[in-house]
Order: structure tokens, then C-alpha cells, then sequence
């Protein structure tokens, strides 16, 4: 039996992982900054812990995730979400302590630039889309933005994405945001989203799957597996060429022709859900690799189906592929060995509202907020 410090227990993955390993005998503990996050009430957690926020904070911060390590006999540091790059740049102080399961903060930072991105993937089996920064100390024409998307080097979630530009709205972009802009080759085909857990290079787990249905054209709340092999033996080359360990996402586009890398997330994403089925531990350990048979599931986040999805779904006139889809799915958030978990859902989504309201940002704004990274200095 190891013990698990998870980050993040506001997410959804989070409470998925946290479920997995309590399923095989590990012990979890939680960190977050809010009051209600989603997994506080879960059964699978030994013990549930506030920590201060990171952005901004990152020596009260790191005193904080130390003392919980100390306390607790912490053998595995497992950060989930974007508190990942703030962890990472603290790593070799907590390393003393336990097993930090991340990549180093270089490395972090390339993969979360929606530029660097780009040359990392060289000889891995996976084509590059024309991709430029934009130099605002030129006028941008329409003619130049033609066939092309326009979105910041650091974003999440589909925001701050521009997928038909205009002089204005890219001008916009530019000063409402700061960092750099780029504009990227419109690639027109099947999306798919893929999650992985690799150590040392070597792929453990991972899934391939499509976000079906959206918040609008942002996050997925419908996740779909499928099987696809160039996809697939694009993971494995990449994680091997960096050795990579911790898990981490790509959003890539198939033509009839290639394979498009569009973005990395170097967290957990939604494809972690998929994996209900394997050991996570085994696989976060490099113990094992593992090949659920949960990949054959989609699953869902049935409250934002119902709230968001079916508007969405009928204003579009595709309730009868929403209601087939719906059927088919597993939720996510409810769990038979969890039954104390299920309303407390809404409380978390409540305590969300309330920071929107009061801080005059949107419901997403504030799950983000306080640990959303966008290259600025850490430390």
C-alpha cells in the first residue's frame, strides 16, 4: 500500500484517479485551495486538505504541500491539473520528501506552449501544421488570415481560440492577452483527444477518444474511445524520444492523409475516465502496462449533458443523436461505492457560482482562476 498525494480535487479526473487507487488498496489524499471541491466528500480519500493557491503564492505554496508530505508519510506527489506547472517548478524541493510524478519544468513549459509544442514532435511520426507567430508591428489583413485559426501560446478549454479571424478580433486577442499570438493552418478532419501515463518513455496506459459533445466548441463533457493505430504509435514515439514520465494529452486532427498535432496538455485529461478498468498505480509506477477493458465505455459528465449538452443539442436538432448518445454512456461522477458522493456535486458547482458572481467572471473562469498558468515567472 503507497500513499497518494492528488492535486486538483476540484476535477473530475481527479476524483476518477483518487477512486482507482483507493480500488487497489492505496491510500489518497487531496489538496485544493477551494472550500467544496468535487472529490472532498469521496469515500475513496483518507483525508482532504486546503492548501493556499498557487498563482501568485508559490513559497506559501510549497511550505503548505511540504508540511502535508511530512505529516502524512507521503510516498507519491501525483499533480493533476495546470497546479502542475507550479509544482513542477517547485520540484526538486519536494523531491527530498517524495516521488513528484511530473516532468521537469522545462520540458513542462514546451509542452504547454502551443508553439514549442512543435519542436518536439519532430521524427515521431506525426505532421506539423503551418504555424507562425503573429508581429503586430504590421497591419493584419484578412488575406493573411485566410484558411488559418489565430489563438494565444498558452490557453485552455477552447478559449482565447479564434477559429474564423478577423483583423479586429485577432487585435483584439492581442490586447486583452498578454504573451504571443499565433496563427496556425486550418486543418479540416476528425478530431481526436488522447491521455496517457508513461515512465521513463515507456507508455503504461492510455487512451484515444473523441469529445463528441461540448461545452460549445470548449471542453468536452461526451468522451467516445475509438482505436487508432497512427495515433497510438505517435504517443508511444513521443513519450520515448523525451522518456517521459507523468501522464499527459494531445488534441490532434486526422486528414485521409496525416495526422496534425493541434496542442499538448502535459496533465490529465478527460481520457483518464476511460481507464476505470486498469490499475492506475501500476501504470503511474511502471509497474505494469495495462489494457482495460473500460476503453470499450464512452463516458460522460451527465450533469452538463443535461444542463449544457441538451440545449446545445436542441438548438442545433440533434436531440435524437444527443438521447442515443446519452444512453449509451457511463457518468463519470456516480459510483456505487461512492453513494455518499452523489449530491455533493452540486455543493462544489454551487461554491463555483458564487466565486463567478462575486468576482464577475464566468462559472470556467473561476474553476481555473488560481492555478491557471500562462508563462509567467514562476519563481
Amino acid at each position: 500500500m503507497k500513499r497518494f498525494l492528488i492535486t486538483c480535487a476540484r476535477a473530475p479526473v481527479s476524483l476518477e484517479l483518487a477512486r482507482n487507487l483507493n480500488r487497489h488498496g492505496h491510500q489518497v489524499f487531496m489538496t485544493d485551495s477551494l472550500r467544496f471541491p468535487l472529490a472532498k466528500n469521496s469515500r475513496s480519500l483518507t483525508k482532504f486538505l486546503i492548501t493556499p493557491s498557487p498563482r501568485g503564492n508559490i513559497d506559501v505554496y510549497q511550505a503548505a504541500l511540504l508540511d502535508i508530505i511530512a505529516e502524512h508519510k507521503i510516498d507519491y506527489l501525483l499533480p493533476m491539473c495546470e497546479e502542475s506547472f507550479y509544482i513542477s517548478a517547485i520540484k526538486a524541493s519536494l523531491a527530498e520528501y517524495c516521488e513528484v510524478l511530473c516532468p521537469d519544468f522545462n520540458l513542462m513549459r514546451q509542452l504547454h506552449s502551443k508553439y514549442d509544442i512543435l519542436s518536439l514532435c519532430d521524427d515521431t511520426g506525426i505532421t506539423l501544421p503551418q504555424t507562425e507567430l503573429l508581429d503586430f508591428t504590421h497591419p493584419i489583413t484578412q488575406t493573411s488570415l485566410s484558411n488559418s485559426i489565430v489563438k494565444r501560446e498558452f490557453c485552455r478549454f477552447g478559449t482565447d481560440v479564434l477559429l474564423s479571424p478577423t483583423p479586429d478580433s485577432v487585435q483584439k486577442l492581442h490586447s486583452n492577452a498578454a504573451g504571443r499570438i499565433l496563427k496556425q493552418e486550418k486543418i479540416i478532419g476528425t478530431e481526436y483527444c488522447t491521455y496517457a501515463i508513461a515512465v521513463k518513455g515507456k507508455v503504461f496506459a492510455q487512451a484515444i477518444y473523441q469529445p463528441t459533445h461540448r461545452l460549445k466548441v470548449a471542453a468536452g463533457i461526451y468522451f467516445k474511445p475509438i482505436k487508432n493505430k497512427r495515433v497510438s504509435d505517435f504517443i508511444h514515439a513521443f513519450c520515448q524520444k523525451h522518456e517521459y514520465t507523468g501522464h499527459l494529452g494531445f488534441d490532434i486532427i486526422e486528414t485521409a492523409d496525416n495526422i496534425y498535432i493541434i496542442e499538448c496538455n502535459p496533465r490529465a485529461t478527460s481520457g483518464l475516465h476511460l481507464l476505470e478498468s486498469a490499475n492506475l498505480a501500476d501504470a503511474f509506477l511502471g509497474l505494469k502496462p495495462q489494457h482495460p477493458t473500460s476503453l470499450n465505455q464512452a463516458k460522460m459528465i451527465s450533469v452538463m449533458m443535461l444542463i449544457a449538452g441538451l440545449p446545445f443539442a436542441i438548438h442545433q436538432r440533434k436531440i435524437n443523436t444527443w438521447y442515443q448518445d446519452y444512453k449509451q454512456a457511463k457518468d463519470v461522477m456516480i459510483c456505487s461505492q461512492d453513494y455518499g458522493f452523489s449530491w455533493f456535486q452540486f455543493i462544489s458547482l454551487a461554491e463555483l457560482i458564487h466565486i463567478a458572481i462575486k468576482d464577475k467572471i464566468s462559472v470556467r473562469e473561476a474553476a481555473t482562476q488560481d492555478f491557471e498558468w500562462d508563462g509567467e515567472t514562476i519563481k
